[in-house]
């Protein structure tokens, strides 16, 4: 599944269950500690989505239907207060699944992923004003599925994951401004995939895979 938070309140869509994938959404509030399921996502059921949320609106995108092998390069937002969905514009590139996404500033950003054994580095901006993608500097690392991201003093960041069956432990930084990658220090000793990644106070974590 993925996962994103609106003023905070969390939210769980999409996933697998071992035999069939969905697409719900499934809302928590963690005053009451209670789920309420909300609209499913109208772009059908699938694992591996992304998801990032700019202002109160949240955003799930791509993801693989592996029942039906579909791979999927759609956008849809999410619009809490009146618990609807709107579909936006497609990501310009090659449908995929276990891609990154994060935001920083205003803009959402995604890139990674894979599809048909191919491991991307092509990486996208996309403007909510305009609704409009546009691509930026490929990620600097190995083409790769399962990655993590997330965003610490106006940077964001992407490392891990898997391609081929090889896993890594680099992490590279995106500078938006002048929209470049540098590389930072590897996380740990252990190569890994599907890791989890958090933030509090400004403080990024990684850990699981």
């Amino acid at each position: 599944l993925t996962a994103f938070s609106i003023n905070g309140k969390g939210y769980a869509c999409t996933g697998f269950n071992g035999s069939q994938n969905t697409a719900a959404l499934w809302e928590y509030e963690p005053t009451t500690d209670v789920w309420t399921e909300k609209a499913p996502l109208p772009g059908g059921a699938r694992q591996y989505a992304s998801s990032f949320v700019i202002g109160d609106t949240g955003y799930v995108m791509c993801g693989w239907d592996n029942v039906n092998e579909i791979d999927y390069n759609d956008l849809w937002a999410y619009h809490p207060e009146t618990n609807s969905w709107e579909q936006k514009a497609d990501l310009p590139g090659p449908a995929r699944y276990a891609g990154v996404a994060f935001t920083i500033g205003d803009i959402g950003y995604f890139g990674t992923g894979a599809s048909n054994a191919t491991w991307r580095t092509d990486f996208y901006a996309y403007d909510p004003t305009t609704n409009t993608w546009s691509q930026k500097a490929d990620y600097m690392g190995a083409g790769r599925r399962w990655a993590v991201g997330f965003v610490a003093d106006g940077e964001g960041y992407i490392g891990t994951g898997e391609s081929s069956g090889t896993r890594y432990r680099d992490f590279y930084a995106y500078d938006p401004i002048s929209d470049s990658w540098e590389q930072r220090a590897s996380l740990g000793t252990n190569n890994r995939r599907q890791a989890i990644t958090f933030t509090i106070n400004g403080v990024p974590y990684v850990g699981g895979g």
